[in-house]
């Protein structure tokens, strides 16, 4: 795992390194020829195939900033360390994919928010789910299930007796399980 981590660095470094580099308001792009490889964001760079700059960089631009400016990749570090501390546990590898999703989910209500309308991210989102993973180590747009972040796009915002309800249930649950915990120890 540690050895997979270096080479996925060192990949990192040459992509950024080899790439085009462009200066657009407050990011750093790099445009590389790899078309397989889909966009994606790490640690303050935005890194994307040339064609797809040309074809849809202000949305592209827009979600991978989002990425940067809730600073996602510092959590990928985070687990990656766990993951190379305790790459046996099937556990770790769940969590790892459901940060990757909440993050992507972050990133689209980012990008909905901007003002970009939803129809046209979606259309957006669809087209540029055919391509090849990158690493672990960034944010990239095919990283969750399409299915599902289109499906948190069209949900309706949690209402505050809804929030409040599931702030309750967790320490409710809680209590439950040492209840059983202790009733259990007593038999």
């Amino acid at each position: 795992m540690i050895l997979y981590f270096l080479v996925s660095l060192v990949r990192l470094a040459l992509f950024i390194l080899k790439g085009e580099h462009i200066k657009q308001d407050d990011c750093r792009i790099i445009l590389h020829r790899h078309n397989s490889v889909a966009p994606f964001a790490w640690c303050g760079y935005i890194m994307m195939p040339r064609r797809d700059w040309y074809e849809f960089g202000q949305m592209i631009v827009c979600h991978e900033k989002a990425h940067i400016e809730c600073r996602h990749w510092i959590d990928l570090l985070f687990m990656q360390a766990a993951i190379i501390i305790t790459w046996y546990c099937p556990a770790i590898w769940l969590l790892r994919n459901e940060l990757h999703t909440l993050h992507e989910y972050e990133a689209d209500s980012r990008v909905l928010a901007s003002g970009v309308k939803r129809e046209e991210y979606q259309m957006f989102l669809i087209k540029k789910t055919v391509g090849a993973r990158f690493t672990t180590l960034s944010n990239c747009l095919n990283h969750s299930s399409l299915k599902k972040r289109i499906t948190m796009m069209l949900s309706s915002k949690p209402t505050g007796k809804a929030r409040v309800r599931a702030f309750v249930m967790v320490p409710a649950m809680a209590l439950a399980l040492i209840g059983l915990a202790t009733l259990r120890c007593q038999q």
